[in-house]
């Protein structure tokens, strides 16, 4: 395996091994956020190179998604832009490949965060409009907030801070009002 050039698919035959290996590659998922969070830079090195050794075994999946999606974030940490926005576009074609919407909406939040960290705050800003357009809703509460963080580190990071406080302003109340309208749901529900 060369980063970028997978060899020819062979996914598994046996049910039990294609689904260790996706567990496997979920945590590998979660190990490079908690690598990242906590800056442990083997933990996150580790959870990025390993799952592309593993991704023939599956074929074309979100995970497969997932791990190009990480990776390419992890060259762009390392100002790689170009095999960053390479696996991008590898994450995304087989997003699109497989007819996943939640795969394609978390590639195209991860392809933010990777313009972000390799400094191009203006395409951040371009992606986030894609990504509020066409895929917020397939995402979870979560990765919503950190789709909605990307714009405000770019405006930040420009030095546009008015821009940028009433943008997070604005994002904290969007999302006080959810709570609150789910609390209420939760309470009408546990009322009847």
């Amino acid at each position: 395996f060369r980063a970028g050039r997978p060899k020819a698919l062979t996914p598994l035959d046996d049910p039990i091994a294609i689904e260790r290996t996706r567990v496997l590659l979920h945590l590998y998922d979660q190990v490079s956020y908690v690598g990242f969070f906590e800056l442990d830079d083997a933990k996150l090195l580790q959870a990025c190179f390993r799952p592309l050794r593993l991704l023939n075994d599956l074929g074309r999946s979100r995970e497969m998604v997932s791990a190009y999606a990480n990776y390419a974030s992890l060259m762009g940490i390392l100002k790689k832009k170009k095999t960053a926005e390479r696996f991008l576009d590898m994450a995304m074609s087989v997003a699109k490949e497989i007819g996943d919407p939640v795969a394609l909406a978390r590639a195209h939040l991860q392809s933010m965060a990777t313009a972000l960290f390799y400094g191009d705050h203006h395409l951040v800003e371009k992606r986030s409009k894609v990504f509020f357009e066409k895929h917020l809703q397939w995402l979870d509460d979560q990765d919503q907030v950190n789709g909605h963080i990307m714009p405000y580190f770019a405006k930040f990071f420009r030095g546009h801070f008015k821009d940028a406080l009433d943008l997070m302003t604005s994002l904290i109340q969007e999302f006080e009002k959810r709570a609150l309208t789910a609390s209420n749901r939760s309470n009408l529900y546990l009322a009847t």
